[in-house]
């Protein structure tokens, strides 16, 4: 890439088009007063960032993150644990739902319009007692998989695909 002399200009316009496939339109503006860079703005499709830059900055303990910023970011799972047939809850996301009954049991997993739950949505299911789970579909909702636990301490997992639709692993017909 060629570099560009800022000494003598107020806003720098650089635009790149690439007409692939996929048709990405790329803008980047400097705007700039004598050798300061007031602002960036960087457009890629949708994309947009507006910000200032002021300049290289040596680390300190309030503008960096540390090694506990990224360990308290860990999710560690959870347990909802329940002895009869059930729902899933938005608290079930990224954790787990342990059903310990002696006989069959369900969990249902409601319409978009019930429960928000995002696309994207995670969860596992752990069959604690003698009791097979079978995953059922609330009104309107598709679960696409295998939908049964196979015997105690079976373990199955689920995510929401899109809207209303989920898909489920591990499980046996």
């Amino acid at each position: 890439m060629a570099s560009t002399d800022f000494t003598d200009k107020t806003t720098v316009i650089l635009a790149e088009w690439l007409n692939d496939v996929d048709d990405v339109v790329y803008a980047f503006s400097v705007t700039k007063t004598g050798t300061t860079i007031d602002s960036i703005d960087l457009t890629a499709t949708n994309i947009n960032f507006n910000g200032t830059v002021t300049g290289n900055t040596a680390p300190t303990a309030s503008n960096h993150l540390t090694r506990k910023d990224y360990t308290d970011g860990l999710h560690r799972i959870t347990t909802r644990s329940v002895t009869a047939s059930t729902s899933l809850v938005l608290a079930d996301e990224r954790n787990s739902v342990s059903i310990n009954n002696a006989s069959a049991v369900t969990l249902t997993i409601d319409p978009v319009s019930t429960t928000n739950y995002p696309i994207g949505f995670q969860f596992v299911i752990v069959q604690a007692g003698a009791g097979v789970i079978t995953v059922t579909a609330g009104s309107g909702v598709t679960v696409k998989g295998l939908t049964k636990t196979s015997g105690s301490d079976d373990i199955i997992s689920a995510y929401h695909e899109s809207s209303n639709v989920w898909r489920v692993a591990g499980g046996v017909a």
